[in-house]
């Protein structure tokens, strides 16, 4: 099982986040001008904030339904497994994380 921070710095890059940003840029017309994807591209605070706060609420609502197909790691179990937490306190402690990142 990774460590918390190996966790998050692969589960930012493989969610679909960024790719969902890009599309939506293109399902806006002319707004889709080079400048955008390069502002996109160098991944804006803005960007890595919402991509924490959907990262974390996804994990939250899925946690419960990936551990009865046997998924081994969320962040949900590895918080809980490092801190020694229950599952309550782990996903209060990842709503924290994702509204902080608003901040």
């Amino acid at each position: 099982m990774p460590t918390i921070e190996e966790y998050m710095s692969v589960a930012l890059i493989t969610g679909a986040y960024f790719m969902l940003t890009l599309v939506s840029y293109v399902g806006m017309g002319d707004i889709a001008t080079k400048e955008v994807f390069e502002w996109a591209k160098n991944k804006s605070k803005l960007l890595k904030a919402s991509f924490v706060v959907c990262r974390f609420k996804d994990d939250i609502q899925s946690n419960q339904l990936e551990q009865m197909r046997g998924h081994l790691a969320s962040c949900i179990q590895i918080y809980m497994k490092e801190h020694g937490s229950t599952y309550e306190e782990a996903c209060e402690k990842f709503r924290r994380m994702a509204a902080d990142a608003w901040k």
